[in-house]
């Protein structure tokens, strides 16, 4: 009977029995062989929708807008806080950031983590992932915040719940939609 190590919760597997974004590993063990091939097909991918989106939160920190919409499908689709409720077509809206970003003089280091990542497989060319962003960045504004009464040049925090469908097309996955 093989033994192999499987997360309790979708994250990178990493060598045996270490804990990764706070993932405790459990082993199991399982009596009919035939169910592990699909198990380590199916963590595989999930490592890979963990793996994709790294990749696409580190280009958005970074404003790196070409390799962002490498990672992204052109007719992806989106509901976000800066659009106001409103349902987005395409990776044009998001030009916006990128470019704002890239022009100001005062472009502050930005680090992202992902927490949590849990991945849904969808059969093999489809994947949800869902998982809690934090962003930490340094406070440009030029006023008091009147809630928090962080100044110009503080470091903050924000936390963000997001979560992503990837599609595989062409051999390469992509973001369809976001939320």
């Amino acid at each position: 009977m093989d033994f192999w190590i499987h997360p309790s919760a979708d994250a990178f597997m990493h060598f045996e029995g270490i804990i990764l974004f706070g993932v405790d590993f459990t082993t199991y063990c399982y009596a009919d062989d035939s169910r592990r091939p699909n198990h380590e097909v199916e963590l595989t991918q999930k490592q890979e929708i963990v793996r994709v989106t790294q990749q696409l939160l580190d280009a958005i920190s970074c404003r790196d807008f070409d390799v962002y919409t490498k990672l992204c499908d052109p007719a992806m689709t989106c509901f976000e806080p800066e659009a106001l409720g409103n349902l987005i077509e395409g990776v044009e809206f998001h030009r916006f950031y990128f470019d704002y970003g890239n022009n100001n003089p005062r472009k502050s280091q930005v680090h992202t983590t992902m927490l949590n990542p849990t991945v849904h497989v969808m059969g093999e060319e489809g994947a949800c992932i869902a998982y809690v962003r934090l962003t930490q960045f340094m406070d440009r504004s030029d006023h008091i915040n009147s809630l928090s009464d962080f100044r110009n040049g503080e470091a903050r925090t924000r936390q963000t719940q997001e979560s992503r469908v990837w599609q595989k097309k062409a051999g390469r996955w992509l973001c369809v939609h976001k939320t």
